[in-house]
């Protein structure tokens, strides 16, 4: 399903509740036993559950879907993690097709191999971080030169951006399937983009996915999924990621001169001084590099934790609004 526009999304929200008929799942994390257990509508789940491959190759996902569900069906293991990618081409304008045949397929396999008395497949959503890296955007930040502005290495970030022509990355579905050097890209963290365009866009998912004739059988979502290490500081590296990204480099520059503290138009700390704090070097509060380090890394890591509980957010308040 092609929606060109986010507000048309939300408005599907309710008459796609009307039309299911099926109330939504109900989940929460709860003492159980001593312990952390999973609860769906008041039941105890099992905390086993099967996640199918990440690839934003549909075709290779099912064929992995098809070979590996029938087992998981006849075995009980009913809690599926079902990675979606959507089509972005432009602010507001989605294509929900890919994502929709992805989970309906992995639910049909689930019921048509469910064991006999067995508890219905329900999954979590989600979406993959390859999602929030629409070439679109990446393209409108490139320079006079055509190099990219916005991006940062996620992965491995001793590969260089600048190897990154935002032609080539116009090319591409996601800009994550960029090959240079092993490299896998983000937008970064202090681009506004994480406050809008990525907002929209999860909102969008969230209405259609609750608009849907499988809504009732989503009982979680993961609204950016990549490795949790990833989205933090990462100091080791030589040469830190996050210097050579434009709006990093604003955003801390702002931050900055609110607290009243001067600085230049690159305040970003060299990664030398990075790497050797993260070597366990004691920072010296009398040194003004040591001081930028600490500042820098309280900073960059609150600003991940603001766009992750915005994520949460935009994840969980429509669902408190049908529910009030």
């Amino acid at each position: 399903m092609r929606v060109s526009d986010a507000s048309r999304t939300a408005g599907m929200r309710w008459s796609g509740n009307e039309r299911n008929r099926h109330k939504e799942i109900t989940a929460r994390v709860v003492k159980h036993k001593g312990g952390m257990s999973l609860e769906l509508d008041g039941v105890i789940q099992p905390f086993t559950s099967f996640k199918i491959t990440e690839t934003p190759d549909t075709e290779a996902m099912l064929e992995a879907a098809r070979a590996e569900i029938p087992g998981m069906a006849r075995e009980g293991v009913t809690l599926c993690w079902v990675p979606i990618f959507i089509d972005w081409s432009g602010p507001g304008q989605y294509d929900f097709s890919d994502m929709d045949r992805r989970i309906q397929t992995v639910l049909d396999l689930y019921d048509r191999h469910a064991a006999p008395g067995g508890s219905e497949a329900r999954i979590v959503v989600r979406i993959q971080a390859a999602v929030f890296t629409p070439p679109w955007y990446v393209k409108q930040a490139a320079d006079a030169n055509g190099r990219t502005t916005n991006l940062i290495e996620f992965r491995n970030p001793w590969a260089a951006v600048d190897a990154c022509a935002a032609g080539e990355v116009d090319k591409l579905r996601f800009a994550t399937e960029f090959q240079g050097r092993g490299s896998t890209l983000a937008i970064s963290p202090g681009d506004p983009f994480w406050d809008t365009h990525a907002q929209d866009c999860l909102k969008a998912i969230v209405a259609h996915v609750r608009a849907s004739a499988y809504a009732h059988r989503v009982f979680g979502w993961l609204p950016c999924a990549f490795n949790t290490n990833e989205w933090f500081l990462r100091t080791l590296p030589r040469r830190l990621p996050a210097t050579s990204a434009r709006p990093t480099q604003r955003a801390f520059r702002d931050h900055l001169s609110a607290s009243g503290v001067a600085c230049d138009e690159r305040p970003v700390p060299s990664s030398v001084a990075c790497h050797a704090a993260s070597r366990g070097e004691f920072l010296d509060p009398a040194n003004p590099d040591a001081r930028r380090v600490e500042e820098f890394s309280l900073w960059l890591n609150n600003r991940f934790a603001d766009i992750i509980l915005n994520f949460a957010r935009s994840s969980e308040q429509p669902m408190r609004t049908a529910r009030s």
